[in-house]
């Protein structure tokens, strides 16, 4: 066997991280006393998106990117929180969502029977 080991990236390849970030978003909302709505939702998905984009770039950290989106949300939304615990919330809720896309458990299942060896990460921890 030419590649033992396997790797995948687990967001939107055998998890559906789409699904898992909306659980967030609702979640974030409803411990925090925030409205919320597919529009607020797609104003999040701006504000994060343009970090993540920054970041490409070299113009800004992981770090900054995980309260700061939160910061611009709120500024542009007008409403009030902490976005230091709202990431908490979002972080954690993420780390507890775990979706599986159709057919993942089934690929893995059937490459461990063929002895390659699995490994999960997140590119999102390698950024």
């Amino acid at each position: 066997m030419k590649y033992p080991y396997l790797l995948f990236d687990a967001d939107n390849t055998l998890f559906d991280f789409d699904k898992a970030e909306r659980r967030a978003y609702a979640n974030v909302c409803r411990t925090h006393g925030l409205a919320f709505s597919d529009s607020g939702y797609a104003l999040y998905r701006q504000c994060n998106g343009e970090l993540w984009h920054d970041f490409d770039r070299g113009l800004c950290t992981k770090e900054f990117i995980l309260v700061e989106r939160f910061r611009r949300y709120l500024a542009r939304s007008g409403q009030s929180a902490q976005p230091e615990a709202l990431n908490r919330t979002h972080l954690e809720t993420i780390a507890n969502s775990a979706f599986l896309l159709p057919g993942a458990l089934e690929l893995c299942r059937t490459l461990a029977a063929a002895s390659f060896i699995l490994f999960r990460i997140s590119l999102a921890s390698l950024r």
